[in-house]
């Protein structure tokens, strides 16, 4: 294989390698993390209803109405519409994960909106009055939730994309450079090495 061939397949290669993995981190680094993302398979209240898993998630820190108190079919319904069968996206409470009931997983839940941004279930239900605060020990706090979220979208992606290229190119100069004078300064070495030798007449 000639040397300009290989030299083209390394530069090639460092490129797509770089730019695609700043790409990776650009685009997780400032993307919404979910700790699990599913479907909404069962309503069993306005707080409380079951994913795909079969794990059973509790909204963090709100409270409907039980099934014998005024509320709780509006509040069941509303909850039932807004995901029943939907994917859903779920932040896990970082410090206790389940409920007192050690059976339940607490989470502050989300679903897609638009193409622009989540909907924070746990936060709509509280503005409609579907729901009260019940505040309790746990990573989330309730007075301070943002009704949407944003999403990554695609034009984001793009500008990203586009300082991913930029670095992709620069580090790859970079590091052709770096390596095109490691090899001349093996090669010089080597070649002082044969010319030492060939004086001292030994082959090398």
């Amino acid at each position: 294989m000639k040397i300009k061939t290989i030299k083209i397949i390394f530069i090639i290669t460092v490129f797509i390698t770089i730019t695609f993995r700043a790409n990776y981190l650009f685009i997780n680094a400032f993307s919404p993390s979910f700790d699990v993302v599913s479907t909404a398979t069962n309503i069993v209240d306005g707080d409380t209803f079951d994913i795909a898993s079969g794990d059973t998630i509790r909204l963090a820190d709100v409270d409907t109405p039980e099934y014998y108190e005024s509320g709780y079919n509006e509040a069941s319904n509303f909850l039932s519409e807004l995901i029943y069968n939907k994917r859903v996206y779920l932040d896990v409470d970082d410090i206790h994960t389940y409920d007192t009931l050690g059976k339940r997983i607490v989470c502050c839940v989300y679903v897609d909106y638009n193409s622009t941004h989540y909907l924070n279930v746990n936060d709509i239900l509280l503005k409609l009055n579907y729901a009260r605060i019940w505040d309790h020990d746990n990573e989330f706090n309730p007075y301070t939730w943002s009704l949407f979220l944003p999403k990554l979208d695609s034009s984001t992606r793009l500008k990203w994309l586009g300082v991913s290229l930029v670095i992709g190119i620069i580090m790859t100069y970079l590091i052709y450079r770096i390596v095109l004078d490691a090899v001349k300064l093996i090669t010089a070495v080597l070649y002082n090495l044969r010319v030492y030798a060939r004086r001292k007449g030994v082959n090398l």
